[in-house]
C-alpha cells in the first residue's frame, strides 16, 4: 500500500493584524490630504501590510516557510518601532 505524505503550512497573523489595526485606528484618518508626518506613517503602515501579505504568501502558497517567517519578523519589528511609545 502506497502512502502519500502532504504537509500544509499556515501562518497565523491575528496578533500582528490586531496591532496593525490598532495603529490605524490611532491615526484618526480624515477624508482629506494628510500632513507630511501622517502621510509618512501611512506609507510605513502600507509597507508593513505588504510584508505581512508577502509572508503569508511565502508560507502558505510558495511553501517556503523560512522565507515567510523572515518577512513576518521584519514586519513585526517595523510595526513595533511605530507602535512603541518609548522607542
Amino acid at each position: 500500500s502506497d502512502k502519500v505524505y502532504v504537509e500544509y503550512n499556515h501562518l497565523r497573523i491575528t496578533n500582528i493584524m490586531k496591532q496593525y489595526y490598532d495603529k490605524l485606528c490611532d491615526l484618526d484618518i480624515k477624508p482629506c490630504v494628510p500632513d507630511s508626518d501622517r502621510k509618512r506613517l501611512i506609507d510605513q503602515l502600507n509597507d508593513i501590510r505588504l510584508y505581512i501579505d508577502a509572508a503569508v504568501a511565502k508560507v502558505e502558497y510558495a511553501a517556503t516557510p523560512q522565507a515567510g517567517l523572515e518577512l513576518f519578523n521584519f514586519a513585526k519589528t517595523q510595526l513595533n518601532k511605530i507602535t512603541c511609545p518609548t522607542c
